[in-house]
This record gives structure tokens, C-alpha cells and sequence, in this order.
């Protein structure tokens, strides 16, 4: 049996401590694998107020702090992963985002359908129907994302790359 947390957030977005700290406690609590998975930054369209105000500069930080914690040789595993805002409209914005770094794992989110937050419900005032509109668009979209994630696993002998290697290559 494997121990492992593989999604995991710093301070570096809305956690609240940072990559070495979140390593000795995953160390304490006797993983044997652990991915520092950090949201990827946004355009500038789309806000999330989840984040610190420092948070795309600081992305570059992460990834060094995690590349840091590469070198050890005890256990848990380190590994760099992302938590990849799927954002069908800027495949550009994705795959050059993804060709920076050497993420050994990439988890597909969806926050956003079109410039619209889904992660609030509680914040959709326009009622039941909008609602259950924009519900289905979320699945429908959800939906999208798994195939262009299942595509690019066909394509990849190594790891899989998101979004799909045919948008990367493409756009």
C-alpha cells in the first residue's frame, strides 16, 4: 500500500503554508508520495479572489521551492504538479503555461464556464432555470475537458499533457 496526496495548495494561492512546511507535515503524517499541485495563474479576465495578490509572481517561486525539495532523498516523494484551469477559449494560454515547466503531473479543473465563477452557487442570483443552465454547460464543458485530457493520454507515452496535444500543436 501507497500512501500519497497528489492535490494539494500553498501559500502561494489560498493554502497557508508553504511548500517545505506542507512536505514535513506530509513526512509527519507517513505519505510515501506527495504532489505540491499549485493553481496555474489566470488571464487577466478572470479573477479569483481565492488568490494573494502576489500569486502569478509568486508561481515562479513555487515551482523553485518544489524543485528544491527534488533533491532530498527521504520519504515522502516529492513531485511538481498543477491544477490546470481548463479555459477552452485560450488553449495558447494553456499549453505555453504547461511548456514552462516541468510538471510531472497536471490535474484539470474547472472553475469557469466562459468568464463565469461555478464555484460559488450560492452567489447565482438569476435564478433556478439560469442555474440549472448553467449547470448543464458546466457538465457538458466538464465533459470536453475529459476527452481532450483522454486524448492527450493516447498521444503521451510518459505523462499526460493537457490540453490536448493536437490544440497545442494547432493554436
Amino acid at each position: 500500500t501507497m500512501l500519497a496526496d497528489l492535490h494539494t495548495h500553498t501559500n502561494t494561492s489560498h493554502g497557508h503554508h508553504s511548500a517545505a512546511e506542507m512536505y514535513e507535515g506530509a513526512a509527519a503524517a507517513g505519505l510515501d508520495l506527495f504532489g505540491l499541485s499549485e493553481h496555474s495563474p489566470l488571464p487577466e479576465e478572470y479573477a479569483c479572489k481565492l488568490y494573494v495578490a502576489a500569486f502569478p509572481g509568486n508561481f515562479r517561486q513555487f515551482v523553485q521551492d518544489v524543485q528544491a525539495l527534488l533533491e532530498r532523498e527521504d520519504r515522502p516523494l516529492p513531485l511538481l504538479g498543477v491544477e490546470l484551469d481548463w479555459l477552452p477559449d485560450y488553449p495558447r494560454h494553456m499549453c505555453r503555461f504547461l511548456s514552462c515547466w516541468p510538471f510531472s503531473y497536471v490535474i484539470g479543473s474547472l472553475h469557469y464556464v466562459g468568464l463565469f465563477p461555478v464555484a460559488r452557487p450560492n452567489t447565482w442570483t438569476d435564478g433556478r432555470e439560469a442555474a440549472y443552465a448553467r449547470y448543464r454547460e458546466y457538465y457538458e464543458e466538464m465533459a470536453r475537458m475529459a476527452a481532450s485530457a483522454a486524448s492527450a493520454w493516447s498521444a503521451a507515452t510518459t505523462h499526460t499533457i493537457f490540453p490536448s496535444l493536437a490544440t497545442c500543436i494547432t493554436s
